[in-house]
Formats: structure tokens, sequence, C-alpha cells
């Protein structure tokens, strides 16, 4: 670590002002350990889980069409039926996923 920092400390140019100085002296020790960390650690590996699967994902569409037909439905007695339906699938989709 402490090889890297001077190697990078060389590097960088100099400037005049104090607030930019700072700013070089914060960007460097970060590259410094950020270059360290990837040697010693290595890169971190992204394992995706599929935990939604398509049928899960087919009853979602089910469950979002039965919503918007409530939504566009004016007749009460209609909007009565379609949201138990949706309760429903809605307890599927829990399920499923």
């Amino acid at each position: 670590m402490k090889n890297r920092y001077q190697i990078l400390e060389q590097e960088e140019e100099v400037s005049g002002e104090d607030h930019r100085e700072v700013e070089r002296d914060v960007e460097v020790m970060r590259k410094a350990y950020t270059k360290v960390a990837d040697a010693v650690l290595g890169k971190p590996r992204k394992k995706k889980k599929p935990w939604i699967s398509e049928e899960s994902w087919r009853l979602v569409g089910q469950r979002e069409a039965t919503n918007k037909k409530i939504l566009d439905t004016r007749s009460e007695r209609l909007k009565k039926k379609l949201r138990t339906k949706y309760v429903e699938e809605n307890k599927e989709v829990k399920k499923e996923c």
C-alpha cells in the first residue's frame, strides 16, 4: 500500500490551490486503496438467482390485467366480481413467489 501511494503521488500533477491539493490527495488515496483491494481481494463475483420463474411472471401479468379491468369498469357489480378475482390471483402470485 505504501509503495502504491508513492507511485500514484508521483504521477499526479501538483496544483497551487489548497482545495485542489486536498482533492488531489483524496483521489490519490482512493486510487491506491482501490488498486490494493483489487490486487489482494480480487473483483467481487455477482451471482444472480432467478427466484421469480416464468410462471410467476405470467401470474403477475394476469393480476395486472385484472386490476386494469377494475379501474376501467364503471359497473359496481362487475367491479365486485373483478376484485374477488384479483384477490384470488394476488394469493396465487404470492404463493408462487
